[in-house]
């Protein structure tokens, strides 16, 4: 294990702990700030084709963007795995009560029968992570899909995140890709500037 990797494992273990003590309430209660703040960015406004995620227990649950892209007839994504070929892809989601199943480990996505996109169409793609930093490195769960996704995004990337998933440094590899914006419940955090509201 190289130095860079042990570092990212014990940052990923402080984070996994931190999770921990949010109850059910405040993950409700923030998430709902989350959502109202992304609401109010023109990144969100101007946005036409979109891809979101299904939020996992420890992490903020954006799910009512989903339903508001929606129904502003918006092209709506979530990643779902392929395991052809061992990495998630872009399906277009348009109807999230019927669209949406568990899938691989049980994280819901959307239908086999929904079709694909390419990455490279979307204006803004929200990305789940165990911590960001400032400059816009985010430190997934260690298995690197989320970067392979990302590096064929070529609208905004934007990180999404407690306050406190927004570390000092995120150590970085080569293969991490960053994010342009991070949006928690209390800032929307620009490369490297933070901007709040």
């Amino acid at each position: 294990m190289t130095d860079i990797q042990a570092k990212k494992s014990e940052l990923r273990r402080a984070l996994r702990s931190r999770w921990k003590t949010v109850t059910d309430r405040e993950r409700t209660e923030l998430s709902a700030l989350a959502v109202e703040l992304m609401r109010n960015r023109p990144e969100w406004k101007q946005a036409r084709k979109v891809m979101l995620f299904a939020p996992l227990p420890d992490e903020l649950d954006i799910r009512p963007l989903i339903t508001d892209a929606l129904n502003s007839n918006r092209l709506v994504a979530l990643p779902r795995f392929n395991h052809e070929q061992d990495m998630y892809e872009a399906a277009v989601v348009a109807d999230s009560t019927t669209d949406l199943i568990p899938g691989f480990k049980g994280i819901i996505e959307p239908d086999p029968k929904c079709p694909t996109v390419p990455l490279a169409e979307f204006d803004l793609v929200l990305v789940p992570g165990l911590g960001f930093d400032s400059t816009g490195a985010r430190l997934g769960r260690g298995k690197g899909y989320y970067d392979r996704i990302l590096v064929d995004v070529r609208g905004k990337r934007c990180g999404v995140a407690m306050d406190w998933q927004v570390v000092q440094a995120i150590p970085v590899s080569g293969h991490d890709i960053k994010v342009d914006f991070i949006l928690t419940p209390t800032r929307w955090i620009e490369c490297g500037t933070i901007a709040v509201g």
